[in-house]
């Protein structure tokens, strides 16, 4: 569900990707339902993002720490926290991502 600002992005000419933080969990844990639960998860050193100790620089989520407190409480969709590109600081990040077929397919070059 990409909520009330859906027909901006569907309307866009050039390409673009709604970027997803994914997290590790410890096994034998329940996947969290919410983001509240994953952040407790977070809190309790049992879940991590996705490869923080593997390569930090790969996976860095821009602006962690502003989306760690920000409250999304009265949300019941996703909504675009924050707009990035592929450049410094980021030039190493490799997000996950969701698309439209219109987007390239990824170069592993």
């Amino acid at each position: 569900m990409l909520g009330h600002n859906q027909d901006y992005f569907q309307n866009r000419s050039n390409p673009y990707v709604f970027v997803l933080p994914i997290f590790e969990i410890e096994e034998n844990y329940d996947l969290p339902d919410t983001k509240e639960q994953l952040i407790d998860l977070i809190q309790g050193n049992v879940g991590i993002p996705f490869h923080k100790f593997v390569c930090p620089e790969c996976h860095t989520i821009p602006k962690y720490e502003e989306w760690l407190v920000a409250d999304n409480s009265s949300e019941d969709r996703l909504n675009v926290f924050h707009v990035a590109k592929r450049k410094v600081p980021y030039s190493s990040w490799e997000p996950i991502y969701v698309s439209t077929n219109d987007v390239p397919l990824y170069d592993e070059r």
